[in-house]
C-alpha cells in the first residue's frame, strides 16, 4: 500500500518541514531558481515521496514583497 504524505506544497519552507518532520517524515530540501535571496520567504514549489518516511521539497524563493506581512511595521495603514 503507498503511503499517504501530508500535502505542503506553497507552505513556507519552515512550516512545512515542522508539519512533515512532527508526522515522522525525514525532509531533504533542494531549491530551485535563481532569486535565492537570505531575506526572501522561501515556499515549497513541489514534494515527493523518495522512500517510505522521507520527503524530498523543492523550494524558491519569493519574487516579491507580500504587503500583508508589512502591516504593524512602521507607519499604520
Amino acid at each position: 500500500m503507498k503511503s499517504q504524505v501530508l500535502d505542503v506544497v506553497c507552505l513556507p519552507v519552515d512550516v512545512a518541514k515542522k508539519v512533515l518532520e512532527e508526522a515522522g517524515y525525514q525532509v531533504v530540501v533542494r531549491t530551485t531558481g535563481t532569486s535565492w535571496e537570505g531575506g526572501k520567504r522561501k515556499r515549497v514549489l513541489r514534494q515527493r515521496l523518495l522512500a517510505e518516511r522521507q520527503v524530498e521539497v523543492v523550494v524558491a524563493a519569493e519574487y516579491y514583497d507580500d504587503p500583508a506581512l508589512e502591516i504593524g511595521k512602521g507607519e499604520d495603514l
